[in-house]
């Protein structure tokens, strides 16, 4: 008889672990949307695997969690405000712990954009002296590679920018 009460008492304690999750994950969204695998962090750290993994199905099957519309807005803002290369938003996207699968339906999107414009639009809107400091030039071609454009990449725009002179 006492084991059933101990294993209802163990219940009854899942319960109220899985309830003060919610609680806490719903919190977290309430500041700033977070990727699965950040928040299943998170909540680790106190709550456990097994718990916080109920947690995130619910919230997920509920709509409230959804990392593929997460993944778009973020690709989306790295892509317009920082002007990241397609391999490094990918690279993001990998480093916040959203699946291969997500990140390659994300990026479809992204298929179409121009390197070599997005480049140039770099180059003539934050280095606008470019063209007639070496110095410039030097410090807005390191930008742009930190923006994850390969050489080659950059080469082209260059070449590009070169021949409408």
């Amino acid at each position: 008889m006492e084991a059933t009460g101990a294993k209802s008492h163990r219940g009854n304690n899942n319960e109220i672990a899985i309830s003060k999750a919610k609680q806490k994950a719903l919190a977290m969204l309430s500041f700033r949307a977070y990727f699965k695998a950040g928040l299943l962090c998170e909540l680790k750290k106190e709550y456990g695997e097994s718990v916080s993994s109920k947690v995130l199905s619910r919230l997920e099957e509920l709509g409230i969690v959804n990392d593929l519309e997460l993944s778009k807005r973020y690709a989306t803002e790295l892509a317009e405000k920082k002007g990241f290369s397609n391999s490094k938003i990918k690279s993001e996207l990998i480093k916040k712990g959203v699946s291969e699968d997500l990140v390659i339906s994300c990026m479809s999107e992204f298929a179409d954009r121009d390197s070599t414009k997005e480049i140039t639009n770099i180059l003539e809107s934050k280095f606008a002296a470019f063209r007639k400091d070496k110095k410039v030039l030097g410090r807005a071609l390191n930008f742009v590679s930190r923006r994850g454009y390969t050489w080659e990449e950059i080469q082209d725009a260059t070449d590009a920018i070169s021949e409408d002179f």
